[in-house]
């Protein structure tokens, strides 16, 4: 059996992102920025000189279940990571898909704090409603309603 426990993304400012997920789509962190530097995160930056600073938030449902449903940000506070561009379609781009109840609500909200609509909502034969957008570092979200 295979789980999907968490979705990580690496990001420059740990506040401004944790602040976004909670105040968009209602996450509940679980760990708020904690300092973490052991041996696995030595070998993730290939060097001694680094740590990172964790944020671990739920969705309602992840809170339900008491398990997956979870986005851990990690900021890496030295040595920095590179930036690459990113475009919805380049191959090794990600994005995170997120199922929500009110399309135009959250990206009311999304807008307010920091985030960008990159594709308008559009509608399904099945009636479901689909928009891309970004967070406010870019990283890419999909929503569904």
């Amino acid at each position: 059996m295979t789980e999907l426990r968490h979705i990580g993304i690496y990001v420059h400012d740990l506040v401004q992102e944790q602040q976004f997920f909670e105040n968009v789509f209602l996450m509940k962190a679980i760990v708020s920025q904690e300092e973490t530097h052991d041996t696995l995160i030595t070998s993730i930056l290939e060097s001694a000189d680094g740590c990172v600073r964790i944020s671990k938030l739920l969705t309602e449902r992840g809170r339900q279940t008491g398990h997956g449903d979870m986005i851990e940000l990690i900021e890496v506070t030295a040595p920095k990571m590179t930036d690459t561009p990113r475009c919805i379609a380049s191959v090794g781009t990600a994005h995170i898909c997120l199922g929500i109840d009110d399309m135009d609500g959250i990206l009311a909200r999304l807008c307010r704090h920091g985030g960008q609509i990159l594709i308008a909502p559009v509608t399904f034969p099945n009636g479901k409603r689909c928009a891309f957008c970004a967070d406010p570092e870019g990283n890419i979200l999909e929503l569904i309603a």
